[in-house]
């Protein structure tokens, strides 16, 4: 975990249940960006989450979230080795809604 927070600002801890085990979220702010870190009971982080400019984003994934409005945040989500992004977007009418996509600009399936 040094390595995921190293240089971060802690904005936050907070605990859930997942799957009925309890893990941790570390809220960071590093170099004026959110970054959050997932960790399991025994101090492992499975989860990365990072705030990235969108030019930083696979070009499927940006247009997948420009057809649905204006590009307010994305994140990139790294889990077991497989990077997904998470944008969330402000249609034209209505409220913010959020959107998780593979790199190829598919939704991602749960």
């Amino acid at each position: 975990m040094e390595a995921e927070s190293k240089g971060a600002r802690i904005k936050g801890i907070s605990s859930e249940k997942e799957k009925g085990k309890t893990v941790y979220e570390l809220e960071t702010l590093v170099n004026g960006r959110i970054r959050d870190l997932m960790i399991d009971a025994a101090g492992k982080v499975y989860v990365v989450e990072e705030q990235i400019d969108a030019d930083k984003v696979p070009a499927p994934v940006r247009q997948a979230l420009e057809q649905k409005g204006k590009i307010v945040v994305i994140e990139s989500v790294v889990e077991a080795g497989k990077t997904t992004y998470e944008g969330q977007v402000q249609p034209k009418t209505g409220t913010k809604i959020t959107l998780e996509l593979n790199a190829d600009g598919t939704p991602v399936k749960k």
